[in-house]
């Protein structure tokens, strides 16, 4: 039977899969699989989320395109060097190890302590925000706090410009669009904003940072595994948190996680961020700033995050699970966006919260509305977006924000990350 054509794209991820498996010791076909062990092809299916028997066809394919693997970048096991210093040569293994630990733990002691216990993190973070951002001395009218939010980057995912017509994506772009939405963001609070006068920064991350792979398409076209798309994102966090912290001094992290990072295939309510690479994410930024404390996180195992800033609460939450769903007709996503944050205000003024304003992402485009801020993609217009939604397309951007004591939010405007387009004909985002 004919095999199913691929796209390149999909074929150099294959070959790129099998290499790495390769690289880690998993033997090539023909070479004889250590007992209960692997070979290649079964653990580049793995790491791609493919079933184990179509690797083979695939990789008739992408010989047949010229795009086979480089069969001698095969290392035996026991030459294999650790990627990981003092833990695992292979990051699933360590995976599966850590899961099976978790469950032991878990029989004695609560979840939180014990998967921060296996991770590594020794102390929880911190209920409350620094002083800093509420404190009454900051009260003169001349305090402008900016608040910034990083959300729905979708590390890994890959958009194609010949089907969306406006917009290409890919690991690539997403580092360059990175290096932009920090240069940008700086130089607008530097030069259009409270300049050197400001307190510090918020920074909100919002969840979905990663694209992983939990639909068939995605993980037939993404350009890097979860794991990949992990670790890009956590060295990008880190450089840019960085360089904030130069320019601005004290920062305020909170952290939450998103949909798409999820390791299961239908959304979980109990146990969530353990089940998400966003969580993994923050955690390991965290822990590249354990020592420096004019950076607080803060990671609350509930999936959300009250804070004030100037003795106003705000919540900070993915925008996934906020009780409303669809679409209104001509005016889009606002409905559900207004329904939910209702239900969310009246929900948590049961809890004696009063909240003035929710941030959110998870909608993948910009909305300033009463009471409700929402961020856009890092992504960018794709093709679910053209042909699923039929939306009119706009271009990556994060939400920046300034805040006072006197006034709360007094502005609210976008981060761009490509050059607006002069006419709608010109394209943007091209790599």
């Amino acid at each position: 039977m004919a095999q199913p054509q691929i796209t390149k794209q999909t074929a150099r991820a294959t070959k790129r899969a099998i290499e790495q498996a390769l690289k880690k010791g998993y033997p090539p076909p023909g070479e004889p699989v250590p007992r209960g062990g692997v070979g290649a092809l079964a653990a580049a299916a793995d790491a791609m989320g493919m079933p184990r028997p179509s690797m083979p066809g695939r990789l008739k394919a992408i010989e047949r395109m010229g795009l086979g693997p480089d069969w001698s970048k095969y290392e035996p096991a026991d030459l294999v060097v650790e990627t990981i210093p003092g833990q695992f040569g292979d990051l699933r293994d360590e995976v599966k190890s850590l899961r099976k630990r978790i469950k032991e733990l878990e029989k004695q002691e609560g979840v939180e302590e014990a998967v921060l216990r296996t991770f590594g993190k020794l102390n929880s973070t911190p209920a409350d925000p620094p002083g800093w951002s509420v404190s009454e001395k900051s009260t003169g009218a001349q305090v402008v706090l900016p608040i910034t939010m990083w959300s729905d980057w979708h590390a890994g995912e890959s958009v194609s410009l010949a089907e969306v017509g406006v917009n290409e994506f890919n690991s690539s772009i997403l580092e360059r669009r990175v290096r932009r939405l920090v240069e940008t963001t700086i130089h607008l609070i530097k030069n259009h904003g409270p300049g050197d006068k400001a307190p510090g920064l918020i920074l909100l991350l919002g969840g979905d940072m990663v694209s992983g792979g939990i639909h068939e398409e995605l993980r037939d076209t993404d350009d890097a595994t979860p794991f990949e798309a992990s670790l890009h994102v956590r060295d990008l966090l880190v450089w840019g948190i960085n360089k904030l912290h130069e320019a601005f001094g004290r920062l305020y992290i909170p952290a939450v996680a998103g949909n798409h990072g999820r390791d299961s295939h239908k959304p979980r309510y109990k146990g969530t961020v353990y089940h998400n690479w966003d969580w993994a994410i923050s955690q390991m930024v965290a822990k590249e700033f354990t020592s420096n404390k004019d950076i607080v996180f803060d990671i609350p195992a509930a999936n959300e995050v009250a804070f004030n800033v100037f003795g106003r609460t705000h919540l900070l939450l993915h925008g996934d699970q906020i009780g409303a769903r669809g679409g209104d007709g001509h005016i889009g996503p606002i409905g559900p966006i207004m329904r939910g944050a209702m239900k969310v205000r009246q929900q948590q003024a049961s809890l004696g919260r009063k909240v003035e304003k929710v941030w959110m992402g998870h909608y993948h485009q910009t909305q300033f509305l009463p009471g409700v801020v929402v961020n856009n993609t890092l992504k960018g217009y794709d093709e679910f977006a053209a042909k699923a939604l039929r939306v009119q397309p706009t271009p990556p951007s994060q939400v920046l924000a300034y805040c006072t004591p006197r006034h709360g939010i007094i502005s609210c405007s976008e981060v761009f990350v490509e050059d607006m387009p002069d006419a709608p004909s010109r394209k943007w985002g091209k790599g």
